[in-house]
């Protein structure tokens, strides 16, 4: 089979699972994730093609060209309803904690939020920063707890509108990109630009 008949088959048994599982989770399709066609990256392209909220489906339809048998891929369209875009995200959490487990990253990004929650004693709260960085090569907001001198140094970063150097254990978590374990910010990067 051409290179690109196994590329357009594979990317067409990875949509069709995707669709499937959105619809029908089912634990031991992580086992089998390169067989189905399956990957964090290609569930992240189907959760950005239909995140407008005006968008009603998305149909995605092959067809195959004479010149080769066609492939043993059970559909042609895969259309990808409201019933499936509502599992995509959780599609995603599972196959990411699968490909990526936690690794130790540091990360240099500026911070966009800074929070501060009230834990109901007054002299505790819990501080923690959303920082926009780039993970892999991709465009990540990574959430950080934080506290004491560290999150003075992501407010000083984000009134001065500098980058920030934060080291951490990075995860995929509840939807979101977190540092987790030991969190240590390199506070001499800033000290160089503010």
């Amino acid at each position: 089979m051409p290179f690109s008949r196994k590329v357009m088959t594979t990317l067409a048994t990875g949509l069709q699972s995707t669709r499937q599982l959105a619809l029908n989770w089912d634990e031991r399709a992580l086992d089998r994730a390169g067989q189905l066609g399956l990957s964090a990256s290609l569930v992240e392209s189907v959760l950005d093609l239909t995140q407008p909220e005006a968008l009603r489906a998305l149909d995605l339809s092959f067809d195959w060209a004479a010149a080769e048998p066609p492939p043993r891929v059970d559909i042609s369209r895969i259309v990808v309803d409201r019933d499936a875009m509502a599992g995509l995200p959780r599609v995603r959490e599972r196959l990411v904690r699968r490909e990526e487990p936690p690794r130790h990253v540091t990360l240099l990004g500026t911070v966009r939020t800074l929070n501060r929650d009230d834990l109901g004693d007054e002299d505790q709260e819990a501080t923690s920063t959303v920082l926009s960085t780039h993970v892999d090569g991709r465009p990540r907001k990574v959430h950080i707890p934080l506290a004491g001198s560290d999150y003075d140094w992501a407010i000083r970063a984000h009134r001065g509108k500098q980058p920030i150097v934060v080291s951490g254990d990075l995860i995929f978590e509840r939807g979101a990109w977190r540092l987790t374990g030991t969190i240590g910010v390199a506070p001499s990067f800033l000290d160089r630009t503010i």
